[in-house]
């Protein structure tokens, strides 16, 4: 368990990295469609890595830990999964204000939003 965790570390890291960066472009006077689109990409590929490992962590602790110690991991990973679910709903947002302005139609919303 502790290669995955530490394989895990700067996969984590790079996660924030990448939702920092999301969230400063959305935040901008002026995003630009390409870019926005481009990060989500990568932090979806990001997030799909991260979310692996958790996995296989968490299922380690469930069978050879005791409850603190899963739950503390646990409530760990739901902190990236609200980073990644409050992602989603901004590029969508963003997205459909976009289309929204410029065409007068809504952006179809990504399928995990459904």
């Amino acid at each position: 368990m502790e290669l995955l965790v530490k394989k895990r570390g700067p996969i984590r890291a790079n996660f924030t990295k990448s939702y920092n960066v999301i969230m400063e472009k959305l935040n901008a006077d002026d995003p630009i469609e390409r870019e926005i689109k481009s990060n989500f990409a990568n932090l979806e590929r990001i997030y799909s890595d991260l979310t692996e490992l958790d996995s296989q962590i968490c299922g380690f602790l469930l069978e050879n830990s005791n409850d603190d110690k899963y739950e503390a991991e646990y409530l760990a990973v739901e902190e990236y999964s609200a980073k990644m679910t409050l992602t989603e709903i901004s590029v969508d947002m963003y997205l459909n204000k976009k289309y929204e302005s410029e065409r007068g139609s809504v952006y179809p919303i990504s399928p995990q939003i459904k």
